[in-house]
């Protein structure tokens, strides 16, 4: 603290004022932001409140996987790298806040575990006619409709191939949004091209 300024007194002067305090036990780790010229006194009462700095990252619906592990590499706060991108539609869409600067792969992990806990919330409560027997999840829906109002609309138009798997139900209706999803790595922000159409895929639904 004396080196980033936060204290200008000697460092056994900020302990004696902890001490006289009687604050020793109370002080709490983080990462702490301080007004300028704040006092001994508005320091370790900040400490001890735990008024730690809250980093946030917030990732929009719509993106694909690649695209969110993109967001997380540009961001400075986080550390460490991405081994691999994970499923689509195992991230869920939030704003996320963090005390503490954690590494790329913990916030993935979170993502991960609050999409499986939304899923299952969501699945309880589900219309026992909807004609699916095991829950799942997809990243296409917010690019297939881009209004909130018609995405019931949209997602009523796959519910005949739900239970048999989109990709194999003749049935099934077409989406160029589900394309982004596989085999596109580096590429999710150019138009589909028509040779990707035949390209197999578990997205693919042509």
């Amino acid at each position: 603290m004396q080196r980033e300024g936060v204290i200008n007194v000697n460092p056994w002067i900020f302990i004696g004022s902890v001490l006289a305090l009687k604050a020793s036990s109370d002080l709490k780790p983080g990462e702490y932001s301080f007004q300028k010229n704040a006092s001994l006194r508005d320091v370790i009462g900040t400490i001890v409140e735990g008024k730690v700095v809250q980093h946030a990252v917030t990732i929009p619906e719509g993106l694909t996987s690649e695209q969110i592990v993109a967001r997380l590499i540009d961001n400075d706060i986080f550390a460490g790298g991405v081994r691999e991108i994970p499923r689509e539609g195992t991230l869920l869409p939030e704003t996320y806040k963090f005390r503490a600067a954690p590494r790329r792969d913990q916030v993935i992990q979170r993502m991960q575990q609050t999409q499986k806990r939304v899923l299952a919330e969501i699945w309880e409560r589900r219309n026992p006619d909807v004609p699916i027997n095991r829950p799942s999840s997809s990243s296409c829906w917010p690019r297939s409709s881009r209004r909130k109002p018609a995405r019931p609309t949209s997602a009523a138009a796959w519910r005949p191939c739900s239970s048999t798997g989109c990709a194999r139900d003749q049935a099934a209706v077409r989406s160029d949004h589900h394309l982004r999803a596989g085999g596109r790595q580096g590429n999710a922000g150019r138009p589909i091209k028509r040779s990707e159409i035949t390209q197999p895929s578990p997205y693919n639904t042509y």
